[in-house]
């Protein structure tokens, strides 16, 4: 019997050992021109940014300040009107550059000088228009933000007034508290099961609104972060760290000193005073803890497809939930902001921060492609080249649409 366990235990450990061989460092997707359907657009003067694809929209600008949206097979859905640009559906809704385009199947392009905004829907359609406006943002959950300044009667003064309008235009509020940065420009938050953090800057602190955007958590936190897989970080008036539920209900107390990780499926990542990692289930119950026996580097959260990249002695790897190593990544993780920029089922989209050389990779650690700091960031599986020749290309490495410059 001992015989036969013995037997096992070699085989599994062989198993491990061949499972976490470092993959092959070859892309095995190299950017080409399909051979029907790549796309050439001239543009006069030249394109001058790109924006990420979302909804399968993306909007482009030329040297020209001119705007116009295409689609995922590079065709030119409509025009902005002279002097428009598009709003960003970051959370920085103060540059005219970011994350620009569309969420939930809606663009918000705005004008300055003209203090006009205008929603428009995938097809150029406008949907709503409002005049007189300071600011607005895109939109985000399903909500976007307009600034008007208002003449009260008999005040000689203007007050500020921000409202949340929804998809169609509709205002969902005006009494709503506008998030702040710590460098004081405003903050949209997403919806994430079916709540967004709001900052009250007057008290200073967080709660929680649904998507009509009423209060569901008032506010009575220092911090909070978004809620994943059910569950809310928060922070206490007594600045002790805890887990919420979507009724504001405390799932694990709040004893954590210093600021936990997200929930991904299956746990999250917490400090000890000492600064030792540990991953506590949803009832709170530590289930890992870092050892130096281990030799590992750099321990970080995991996504939520229950997989994290940790930095070991000799190299990094993928791990699973049962804190086991899955597969040796050739991947550089030496700068300290080096880090996955988006991800989905199939894929994974590593940057290297010191280079900005980018790897996009599949579960399994097979390199796809190899992108350097020329490249963009994948997202609604279409990437672009925003230095040189200017191309949009999806994640089979097919260009689908390259612009360039009149001749004369």
């Amino acid at each position: 019997m001992k015989r036969i366990v013995k037997l096992m235990l070699m085989a599994l450990l062989i198993g491990s050992v061949q499972q976490v061989q470092a993959q092959s460092s070859t892309a095995r997707i190299k950017i080409h021109k399909k051979s029907q359907g790549s796309k050439t657009m001239i543009i006069d003067g030249g394109v001058k940014f790109m924006g990420y694809f979302n909804n399968g929209l993306a909007c482009v600008s030329t040297w020209k300040k001119a705007w116009f949206v295409i689609n995922s097979n590079g065709e030119k859905v409509f025009d902005l009107p002279s002097g428009y640009y598009p709003k960003s559906t970051d959370h920085n809704l103060v540059e005219e550059v970011g994350y620009i385009g569309y969420s939930n199947n809606r663009l918000m392009v705005f004008s300055k000088s003209k203090q006009h905004a205008i929603i428009y829907d995938n097809t150029g359609r406008v949907v709503k228009e409002f005049k007189d406006v300071e600011d607005c943002s895109g939109f985000c959950g399903g909500v976007a933000l307009i600034r008007k300044e208002v003449q009260e009667p008999g005040k000689w003064s203007r007050t500020t007034v921000w409202s949340h309008v929804d998809v169609n235009g509709n205002v969902l509020s005006t009494t709503m508290p506008i998030s702040k940065d710590h460098s004081y420009k405003y903050q949209l938050f997403a919806i994430s099961n079916g709540l967004a953090r709001v900052k009250d800057d007057k008290i200073g602190l967080w709660g929680y609104r649904n998507e009509k955007c009423q209060w569901v958590i008032k506010p009575s936190y220092r911090n909070a972060h978004d809620f994943s897989n059910g569950l809310a970080a928060v922070k206490n008036e007594e600045g002790k760290w805890g887990f919420i539920d979507n009724t504001g209900k405390w799932i694990i107390q709040p004893i954590y000193s210093k600021e936990p990780g997200d929930f991904a499926m299956s746990y999250a990542m917490v400090l000890d005073k000492s600064d030792c990692v540990h991953f506590i289930n949803r009832n709170g119950t530590i289930v890992w803890s870092d050892n130096p026996s281990y030799n590992i580097g750099k321990i970080r959260p995991f996504l939520d497809n229950d997989y994290a990249i940790w930095t070991y002695s000799d190299g990094n790897y993928l791990v699973d939930t049962s804190f086991r190593k899955r597969v040796k990544l050739d991947i550089d993780a030496s700068g300290g902001n080096s880090r996955i920029v988006k991800y989905n089922k199939d894929y994974f989209q590593w940057l290297t921060s010191w280079n900005g050389v980018s790897k996009v990779i599949d579960w399994n650690g097979n390199c796809l492609l190899e992108l350097s700091e020329d490249y963009g960031i994948f997202c609604n599986g279409m990437c672009c080249r925003n230095r040189g020749s200017l191309y949009y290309f999806n994640d089979k490495g097919e260009i689908i649409v390259t612009f360039e410059d009149t001749r004369f």
